[in-house]
């Protein structure tokens, strides 16, 4: 394997690799293998490699929301980085590999718009599809028509919004077995016509205003979901993480209670084991503070979510996805 595909990729493949280079959280130990793709026939390749060897392999983009264990991966890692995005009518049709960010600041120069309320949120188009990526109550799910997949038997398909099955932080194949999980190649989003200059205006402001809110220190972002509501459980969940009425309208027009308020509730904001700590500007992000293990992240995730099962009967949901457990 190590010949083929060092040969192929050139100085895109190493061994050895430390995981904390390609993920916010700045944590993670080494990869066996590792290496950057870029097209389809690349990520094929190295899936080739990987199969031919029998060796697990795991698919990551930015790194941003993703905690990866300390022992590191034994296995490859591939890495699906850069890319281009194309723009035709109301569509634009974008690599996997391409910058979340970057897209919704090209959209504006190309006079198009619908993604900004994800700006500020890092990653790439192939983990925001992967994950249903939202911020206010939004979701770049409602905008994508279709996805280009690479299919565990090496062929393309494109499929619909309606196949990728997007709710809540989650897509269809969020929730597959890795082994039979295709791969995001490129996504085509419908858009809406915009003024760019003042679209690209209103984006910096809201980059100012989110990034304010958000801790500086590395972070895979917010840890948990937040929990939704609806017709049915909206009074259950309110009392039995015992909401204050103050707060009731608020949480209902969201259709959400946000976990940072609930955390924060709990006692944790500020809390810390070892390198990892709830930041005291969000509560929903847990932060490395300069050392941080993945244990140390563990522990407290474990701590903060038996406080929340043992004094309201609560179980919290990971967003994060885990790396090498």
């Amino acid at each position: 394997m190590l010949e083929d595909i060092k040969n192929f990729f050139g100085n895109r493949f190493k061994e050895g690799e430390p995981m904390k280079n390609h993920t916010t959280f700045r944590i993670g130990g080494p990869a066996k293998y590792f290496v950057i793709a870029k097209t389809a026939e690349e990520i094929k390749t190295a899936i080739a490699a990987a199969q031919k060897e029998n060796i697990p392999y795991a698919i990551i983009g930015g790194g941003s929301n993703i905690l990866a264990a300390d022992s590191g991966y034994d296995g490859l890692i591939i890495k699906i980085f850069g890319g281009t995005a194309e723009f035709g009518g109301n569509e634009a049709t974008v690599d996997g590999g391409y910058g979340l960010i970057r897209l919704i600041l090209e959209c504006a120069k190309h006079n198009l718009g619908g993604l900004e309320f994800c700006i500020g949120i890092p990653g790439t188009i192939g983990g925001a599809v992967f994950g249903n990526a939202g911020a206010e109550g939004r979701a770049v799910g409602e905008l994508v028509k279709s996805v280009e997949l690479l299919m565990p038997n090496g062929e393309i398909q494109t499929v619909d919004r309606e196949w990728m099955q997007f709710v809540y932080r989650e897509s269809k194949l969020k929730n597959m077995d890795a082994k039979e999980r295709p791969i995001i190649i490129r996504a085509t989003f419908t858009l809406q016509p915009v003024d760019g200059p003042a679209a690209e205006a209103l984006l910096k402001q809201k980059m100012i205003e989110r990034l304010g809110k958000e801790p500086k220190a590395p972070s895979a972002g917010c840890f948990f979901k937040n929990i939704k509501l609806n017709d049915a459980n909206r009074e259950h969940i309110f009392n039995k993480l015992q909401v204050p009425a103050d707060r009731r309208e608020k949480y209902y027009e969201r259709n959400a209670v946000p976990v940072a308020w609930l955390i924060e509730d709990l006692g944790f904001k500020g809390k810390q084991i070892g390198g990892a700590k709830v930041a005291d500007e969000h509560a929903n992000f847990i932060i490395n503070t300069g050392n941080a293990t993945a244990d140390e992240v563990m522990q407290l995730v474990s701590f903060i979510k038996m406080r929340a099962r043992d004094h309201r009967e609560f179980q919290l949901e990971d967003e994060v996805q885990l790396l090498g457990f």
